[in-house]
């Protein structure tokens, strides 16, 4: 039985302020992009964004942002499965040159989740910048392996 379930998610972002050598939530919440969701749905606590899904099963998801400011740090983002640091999904990190530069910031993974299962991301910087960090044009885009025949 192939079980069907994708999304699409959005938001515009916008600054954050880490705290030095402390991990911060991507401050937004993941807005669902109306007609593209189908058994997962925009989770966690307001000012998080985060997925959960309806159905187990392996799934794919790319997220990507515009990253900004920074002032010559590099950060590294974790992935959160029901509020635990995830040890199947590497961390990644980017560095920003300075604060008149953006980057396009993305991964993608496949993880195994079951239902109720939520998925968030996480910042962390050893030092404060001097300026704020922005990340702009968040999007998420996940589907189930298992519409694809993959199970």
């Amino acid at each position: 039985q192939n079980t069907i379930a994708y999304a699409q998610f959005y938001t515009a972002g916008g600054s954050v302020t880490p705290v030095a050598d402390d991990w911060a939530e991507f401050g937004y919440d993941a807005d669902e992009v109306s007609g593209l969701v189908k058994n997962i749905h925009s989770g966690g606590a307001s000012g998080e964004y985060a997925f959960e899904v309806q159905q187990d099963g392996d799934y794919f998801y790319d997220i990507s942002f515009v990253a900004g400011g920074g002032d010559s740090k590099t950060y590294t983002i974790r992935t959160l499965i029901n509020n635990v640091v995830s040890s199947n999904i590497e961390q990644f990190q980017f560095f920003q040159q300075n604060t008149d530069q953006k980057y396009e910031v993305s991964q993608n993974n496949i993880i195994n989740l079951s239902r109720g299962d939520v998925v968030k991301w996480q910042v962390y910087v050893p030092s404060v910048s001097a300026t704020t960090l922005t990340f702009n044009d968040i999007k998420l885009c996940i589907y189930s392996l298992q519409q694809l025949g993959s199970h």
